[in-house]
């Protein structure tokens, strides 16, 4: 069986559809170019694979890890800074807590979904900072399925 990575990364856009109202712009993949303010991307995966049981089927543990990236524009200057980070990450924490406290199977395509990590970016570009300011969370969400 070939890996599930598309079809969590399908059950991750629609709980992110679900959960976010607009006009937070929920994309699969690249957003493309008419952006907003905020907007969540359901981007990359990556799988490793590990044998369940022994067994004729040969079934597999498959681990995935999807990156969730929430970009959040503000205009203004430096003190908009701690507004658009703030802004990412509670964008985040809905996620987090929706996967810990109401459906951490993702609608059952999966045993257990749920975020490992994350890391902020704020850019320092000197075209866009004279613009506003940004702030790129990019979470691991860490899903176990068994193929």
């Amino acid at each position: 069986m070939l890996s599930k990575a598309p079809l969590l990364k399908a059950a991750l856009l629609t709980v992110c559809q679900n959960l976010y109202a607009q006009p937070v712009q929920v994309a699969y993949g690249h957003p493309g170019t008419d952006l907003e303010d905020d907007i969540v991307s359901i981007s990359s995966a990556r799988s490793t694979l590990d044998i369940a049981t022994l067994a004729t089927t040969r079934p597999r543990e498959e681990t995935i890890e999807v990156d969730v990236i929430y970009s959040c524009f503000r205009g203004g200057g430096p003190e908009s800074q701690q507004v658009a980070t703030e802004r990412a990450y509670a964008l985040l924490g809905q996620l987090e807590d929706y996967l810990k406290t109401t459906d951490y199977t993702l609608a059952g395509t999966a045993r257990l979904a749920r975020v490992t990590s994350h890391d902020l970016a704020e850019s320092d570009d000197p075209d866009l900072l004279a613009l506003g300011r940004i702030a790129e969370v990019t979470a691991v969400v860490t899903v176990q399925v068994r193929i």
